[in-house]
């Protein structure tokens, strides 16, 4: 799984890509960005899966980068890290459904256990729409020997 960093302090993106434990995951990093119009316009190249954004920055905010994107990737998890403890902030955060709202200084333990939980999230994300595929494929071709043979199949 692809992960999109987006704060608009650089010493803030280095931390947070440098308490990730990427390879224990088993996520990559999918790049950085320094405002949310930035990161609406990468997230689609950078193929993310999941996007961690600070709220208040530059050009476009976080909260606006997450309305704006869901509408295109809609299966993206979203995570909000910011320094305000902000009702309005939060409660916007759960409109949008993110899937958490860390306070900073981020706790490194609380990051990857909440990152832990997306991945598997994703990982059964994919067997159900693979199982759902299997299904749909095993209908397909039965209904394809039940035309053409009819009811009982080929003689």
């Amino acid at each position: 799984m692809n992960v999109l960093i987006v704060d608009d302090q650089r010493l803030s993106r280095a931390g947070l890509v440098k308490m990730i434990e990427w390879e224990k995951l088993g996520l990559t990093p999918a790049g950085e960005c320094a405002n949310g119009r930035d990161a609406l316009e990468r997230i689609g190249d950078a193929e993310a899966d999941i996007v961690i954004t600070d709220v208040r920055m530059p050009v476009m905010n976080g909260l606006e980068l997450i309305e704006k994107a869901k509408e295109q990737y809609p299966d993206i998890a979203y995570v909000i890290v910011s320094g305000y403890d902000d009702f309005a902030y939060v409660r916007k955060s759960v409109q949008l459904t993110v899937a958490d709202y860390l306070l900073k200084p981020v706790d490194p333990k609380e990051l990857n256990e909440l990152l832990a939980r997306l991945v598997n999230r994703g990982e059964q994300r994919l067997k159900k729409a693979e199982a759902e595929l299997r299904g749909s494929r095993e209908q397909f071709f039965r209904y394809l020997l039940e035309g053409a043979y009819g009811e009982d199949g080929p003689d």
